[in-house]
C-alpha cells in the first residue's frame, strides 16, 4: 500500500476544505417574510387546484393564470403552457373518477433575489377511481406557485411517479435481475 506524504495530505485537506466553502457559499439562504395578500394567493391556488384535478372547470383553471403561465413538473425538465396543461387534465378526467384533492396551504414572499415574489405552497393527497380497472389510488403531492397580481405565473408540482406505478401492480426490478 502506498503512503501519501504529509505535505500532500495537507494540500488534499485544503483542497478538500475550498471546495466545501465554495459549494456551501452557492447554497445561500433566502430569506422569506409574511404574503400580505396570502389569502387571496392561497384562494387562486387552491380554486386553480380544484379546478384542474377535480372539478375539470378548464376555464376557471385558464382564468387564474397569467398570460405567461408556465408550468413545470415532476421532472426536472418538465414544463408547459396552460393549453398543454388542459389537454393532460382533460385525458386524465376521461378515466378517472371520484377524484379528491385534499391539501393544507401556506404563503409566503421572498422579498429579494432569483425567487422574488408571492408564493403558495399546497401540501395534499390526491385520490381518484382508475376507470379502467377500479383501482383506487392516492399519493402525496407538493404543488408551488408565484402568484402576481391575482394569477399564478409559474408553478411546480412534485409527486412520486413509481407510487403511483406500484399501485397499479407495476414493479421495479433492478439491472442485472431477471425478470420473473
Amino acid at each position: 500500500m502506498k503512503r501519501i506524504s504529509a505535505p500532500a495530505c495537507r494540500f488534499l485537506t485544503l483542497l478538500t476544505g475550498l471546495t466545501l466553502a465554495s459549494v456551501l457559499t452557492l447554497a445561500q439562504y433566502v430569506p422569506m417574510t409574511n404574503n400580505p395578500n396570502g389569502g387571496r394567493d392561497i384562494q387562486v391556488a387552491s380554486e386553480y387546484v380544484t379546478a384542474i384535478t377535480v372539478t375539470g372547470d378548464f376555464d376557471k383553471a385558464r382564468g387564474l393564470v397569467s398570460s405567461a403561465y408556465i408550468a413545470h413538473g415532476p421532472g426536472g425538465a418538465d414544463s408547459a403552457t396552460i393549453e398543454k396543461t388542459v389537454k393532460l387534465h382533460q385525458t386524465f378526467h376521461q378515466y378517472q373518477t371520484n377524484r379528491k384533492n385534499e391539501f393544507s396551504a401556506q404563503s409566503f414572499r421572498i422579498p429579494s433575489g432569483n425567487m422574488k415574489g408571492d408564493w403558495v405552497s399546497l401540501w395534499g393527497y390526491y385520490t381518484y377511481t382508475d376507470m379502467r380497472g377500479g383501482k383506487a389510488v392516492t399519493f402525496p403531492y407538493q404543488y408551488t406557485a408565484k402568484v402576481t397580481n391575482g394569477k399564478i405565473e409559474t408553478d411546480r408540482l412534485y409527486y412520486d411517479e413509481l407510487s403511483i406505478l406500484k399501485q397499479f401492480g407495476f414493479k421495479l426490478i433492478p439491472p442485472g435481475v431477471p425478470a420473473k
